[in-house]
């Protein structure tokens, strides 16, 4: 769907301050609004223009219902549509993304912005497969405590990370805001891979106090811990248990997708 009105620049213009998730995620859900309620036919548009916009529109309407179902086309449909929007409606250019929540100085620095990163560029390569083939190519689980840790993350990326190129990070800055506007959090694209589930909760070890786990060929690991040196995780946490997802016991809390659907 074109891009018709912006209404979004002004808010970024001579801004120098990191722009957060929260404000993309408004803006991209004020144009959504504008357009489901604009009145088409006031554009005094042709009946062939406006019938091909009504369709458009009632598509992603339909499509914004289906959206976190675990529907991959319904995810893609609208993650080129927030490319559309960030590309044509706020005109985002190289300078502009580098001040996102993501592309920040102090963002690019975090290990989980990094991991989202290694994700990235190993799923462009293998599909579903991205998660399986990172951790076996780089010996992620040959540990005992099944912990993929900041260090590790920060020697793959050393390894084999690079600088995105601008439509790169485009696609995944979209991605990220999907994800916390119609998707299922910190969780969205580790969803997708080829894995046996994805659980999340709270441990009652000292300096331990949140993590997101994943299941990969019946291996059981830690994807995210509790653990200060993993920045914003309590954020990404909070996200969790606000979107439902949660299903909270005395001493340890889980979710599950998949393998435990009911909750």
């Amino acid at each position: 769907m074109s891009v018709e009105e912006t209404g979004s620049l002004e808010l970024f213009e001579g801004k120098q301050q990191e722009i957060t998730r929260q404000e993309l995620v408004e803006r991209v859900s004020e144009h959504v609004n504008r357009i489901l309620r604009r009145n088409l036919y006031e554009l005094k548009l042709d009946e062939k223009q406006t019938f091909r916009l009504l369709r458009q529109k009632e598509e992603l309407r339909r499509y914004l219902k289906e959206a976190g179902t675990g529907n991959l086309q319904v995810k893609e449909y609208l993650i080129s549509f927030i490319q559309e929007f960030l590309l044509n409606g706020m005109k985002m250019d190289e300078e502009m993304i580098k001040h996102t929540f993501f592309f920040s100085e102090k963002g690019s620095r975090q290990a989980a912005v990094r991991f989202d990163i290694l994700l990235f560029l190993y799923k462009g390569q293998y599909g579903s497969g991205a998660m399986e083939k990172l951790i076996e190519e780089h010996g992620l689980l040959s540990g005992t405590e099944n912990v993929i840790t900041e260090e590790q993350i920060e020697h793959v990326y050393g390894v084999c990370g690079r600088k995105l190129k601008f439509i790169e990070q485009i696609e995944l800055l979209s991605r990220k805001i999907y994800a916390y506007y119609k998707g299922l959090g910190a969780i969205d694209e580790i969803r997708d891979m080829k894995i046996d589930g994805v659980s999340g909760g709270v441990s009652g070890k000292e300096g331990h106090g949140f993590f997101i786990m994943a299941e990969v060929s019946g291996c059981r690991f830690w994807i995210l811990s509790g653990r200060k040196s993993w920045s914003g995780f309590p954020e990404i946490f909070a996200d969790i248990i606000s979107r439902g997802k949660f299903h909270e016991r005395k001493d340890i809390s889980f979710m599950r997708w998949q393998i435990m659907p009911e909750l």
